[in-house]
């Protein structure tokens, strides 16, 4: 029952911060247009992430196991005397990066953005220069969303975002008109404050108390360091794949950096609003089965995982290709983002959706690999996923443009997910993997089922002209041939018995018999 309220709770506060980052983007675009201002005032917000980003994602999956296996294993003191060293270690970290960057400002940039040019130059230098030490309080959201995830509060550390996506929309709709986009950073700053002082009451409530100590002879500080090492070049090589498609993107025409932003968002979202719960909502529980060393419930959670995060995924994804277009014009056709900008944007969308399952394929595989305190395989196959990311980067730009840059970003994600797989059955899995082949058949029958009634709805509607020219309309109909085109792909599921669908099932009516 708990594990459902938190789930719930969990897809609520989730979608409300995928609307804000809907809403964000909406009024930046609105405001800013493809233009020189967004790309300026995109990259400088995103900056401390790409730069922070092989720290944070450190932090966030060595973290877990070790502080989990200590409160387990150890006592609660000696986990919380392993959280602070661990902070306090982060939050140096990061003001060493905080200085190095405002040092190096303008040759990171160059680096990051070479199409950046005069002005879009300059704003850009002033910009970062006023949102770096915001990595000082990333380090410290990324320790403190640890924490709480070892306590499964999963449902607060899923509102990280809101604060953020609530600071941006307020700058651009209040202060940016009178104060320009310098005083709208300064605002964006104060939002990243917000996402650390968000967290301390459910910290106090868990028993978390902040002291300042280094001791780097704990063990498991050793430990932690131990396996920091492949990760973090796994994560440097991803952000060197990162930083290769920015640059490649800086060469093309102007507002290209703000479609393909704004089309990579879509798809994240997209397979935020639930495959990534699923993946946040295991990794404690993995985390525990391996503490205790339950290898057989550790399998049967991966292989269940992953028959729910590719059931989830599939109809999404379909959802996501068809209605590309329209999603993209509802969200963001208006203000300054002309029709050109909607048709170049759900181009790019249409190649970013290909990755979604395999994202959802990734994360789950990744995670159980974390929690086995294994982090060397994501580091091998990620850095061999990111080398024909950036070749493929570089050879379909020339015929594709900003398209081949999303399609290379697909296909490095599916080999990245084969080959974890691949590991997978090697390394741990003892069950067998017979039943869970023919699971994924049955899915993508179904799937292939709601692709086919989607055409023949669609098709019915044009019919009977339909008009989607209004948001109102438009909306409807999307959620029209959506919610049918699901309900019978879940039907599918049931009547070919995939696993899952009866436990769903079965849930359901017992919730039902106790509502009444």
């Amino acid at each position: 029952m708990k594990l459902m309220k938190t789930t719930i709770g969990m897809i609520i506060v989730t979608l409300t911060s995928i609307i804000l980052g809907f809403v964000r983007e909406s009024v930046t675009v609105y405001k800013l247009g493809a233009s020189w201002q967004a790309d300026s005032f995109i990259f400088s917000v995103a900056f401390p992430g790409f730069i922070f980003a092989t720290l944070g994602g450190v932090i966030s999956t060595t973290f877990v196991p070790l502080y989990t296996d200590l409160m387990i294993n150890k006592s609660k003191k000696e986990a919380n005397d392993f959280a602070n060293i661990f902070i306090n270690i982060i939050v140096l970290i990061s003001l060493i990066l905080v200085i190095i960057g405002e040092i190096y400002t303008g040759q990171i940039i160059k680096i990051l953005a070479p199409g950046f040019k005069g002005q879009t130059y300059e704003s850009t230098l002033r910009l970062v220069k006023i949102i770096l030490p915001s990595m000082v309080f990333m380090g410290i959201i990324y320790c403190f969303v640890g924490i709480l995830t070892s306590f499964k509060e999963l449902i607060i550390t899923s509102a990280l975002s809101i604060p953020l996506h609530l600071s941006i929309i307020f700058a651009l709709i209040f202060i940016y008109p009178s104060k320009g986009l310098e005083y709208s950073v300064l605002v964006v700053l104060f939002g990243s404050l917000l996402q650390v002082l968000m967290f301390i009451p459910k910290l106090i409530k868990n028993d978390y108390r902040y002291t300042f100590t280094f001791n780097f002879k704990n063990s498991y500080i050793k430990e932690a360091l131990y396996m920091i090492g492949p990760m973090a070049i796994g994560i440097m090589v991803q952000q060197i794949n990162i930083m290769v498609d920015k640059s490649l993107a800086s060469t093309l025409d102007q507002g290209s950096i703000t479609s393909i932003n704004l089309a990579s968002k879509l798809n994240i979202a997209t397979y935020s609003s639930i495959g990534y719960l699923l993946v946040v909502l295991i990794f404690p529980i993995l985390s525990q089965y391996a503490s205790e060393k339950n290898i057989e419930k550790f399998s049967k959670t991966v292989i269940s995982s992953l028959n729910v995060v590719i059931g989830l995924m599939i109809p999404i994804t379909i959802i996501s290709i068809f209605f590309r277009r329209e999603l993209v014009n509802l969200l963001f056709g208006y203000g300054k983002f002309t029709e050109k900008d909607v048709t170049y944007t759900a181009q790019i969308l249409l190649f970013y959706s290909l990755e979604i399952c395999f994202l959802g394929i990734r994360d789950v595989l990744n995670r159980a690999f974390y929690a086995l305190k294994d982090t060397k395989t994501s580091m091998k196959n990620g850095i061999i996923g990111v080398l024909i990311n950036i070749i493929l980067s570089l050879l379909l730009i020339r015929v594709m443009e900003a398209n081949g840059l999303a399609l290379s970003t697909s296909i490095s994600m599916i080999i990245i997910s084969i080959l974890l797989f691949k590991d997978m059955k090697n390394k741990f899995i003892n069950v067998n993997l017979t039943r869970f082949y023919l699971n994924i058949f049955k899915i993508l029958i179904a799937g292939i089922a709601q692709y086919g009634l989607m055409i023949f709805i669609n098709k019915t509607l044009n019919f009977i002209h339909w008009n989607i020219n209004s948001r109102i309309n438009m909306l409807i109909y999307i959620s029209i041939v959506s919610i049918i085109s699901s309900s019978i792909y879940i039907a599918l599921l049931y009547i070919l018995k995939v696993d899952g669908i009866e436990y769903v099932k079965d849930k359901i009516k017992n919730k039902i018999k106790k509502t009444n």
